[in-house]
């Protein structure tokens, strides 16, 4: 290939040319992509191959009765099927796992040291993550801060045994050594959520997408979102403003000049 580019670039149609990511720096580890559907989900996997290794399946389906098990709570999504669908889960699913698998896991095991350490290890990522979403940092929050991520990493090796690659994850590698001076540069990690992207995204093109019938999709997503913003307005225009031509009968709200509605 040397041989190539020295002798004659035109002949082999091979043209030298500038790589711009070598002149730029990388991007931040965006806290969604790398906590909520990273890492936790790695930790999820791993203790469920402990688990298994531990107790056989019968741990595992154990934890998985535990977690469909919890009630109702407002704020709290419920996991009727435990985690057999685990691979289709999103960040809001992740999120409310991490709320409860301290409990889920306590008393799991007969260890009773590898059970608290296993306890121990997820309580640490919860202050862990708690902490990134603070809006700012002093010098002592975030030493105390890359203290906390280092002692995490330490009892991550519990479960990182359980592996197929030695935890040789490139998101594992970014956090523990890039997060805290992409902090340094960049602020408070709770302003690099690409989220609220995503929400619009599935909001405006994912979901107008799926209740097409595939095909000309375009005016049907269009069509699809123009009524969709269209009730928001008059929603508001109802509830907010309470115009005189609108009125309300049967618990039906009605329009009567229909020709005004682009649907």
């Amino acid at each position: 290939m040397q041989t190539a580019i020295n002798s004659g670039l035109t002949k082999h149609s091979i043209h030298e040319q500038n790589n711009a990511f070598w002149n730029l720096l990388a991007t931040v580890p965006e806290k969604m992509h790398h906590l909520d559907l990273g890492l936790f989900p790695y930790m999820i996997e791993f203790t469920r191959n402990l688990l298994k290794n531990q107790g056989g399946n019968a741990l595992v389906e154990k934890m998985d009765t535990r977690l469909a098990a919890i009630p109702r709570h407002h704020g709290l999504k419920i996991f009727h099927n435990g985690l057999a669908n685990l691979a289709r889960f999103a960040a809001l699913e992740y999120r409310n796992m991490m709320r409860v698998m301290p409990f889920v896991l306590d008393g799991l095991l007969d260890n009773g040291g590898l059970d608290s350490k296993l306890i121990g290890l997820y309580l640490k990522w919860n202050d862990m993550y708690r902490k990134t979403r603070k809006l700012a940092f002093t010098k002592k929050e975030l030493d105390n801060f890359e203290k906390l991520m280092k002692s995490w990493a330490k009892d991550f090796v519990l479960i990182g045994s359980y592996s197929n690659n030695q935890c040789q994850y490139p998101k594992l590698h970014h956090f523990l050594y890039h997060m805290i001076p992409a902090i340094k540069d960049y602020g408070s990690p709770n302003g690099w959520n690409a989220e609220t992207f995503e929400f619009l995204y599935k909001a405006y093109i994912k979901d107008p997408y799926h209740i097409s019938n595939k095909r000309n999709v375009n005016p049907q997503i269009l069509g699809t979102v123009m009524r969709k913003l269209t009730l928001q307005e008059v929603y508001k225009t109802i509830f907010l403003n309470k115009p005189h031509h609108f009125y309300q009968s049967n618990e039906v709200i009605l329009y009567k000049n229909y020709n005004n509605i682009p649907f």
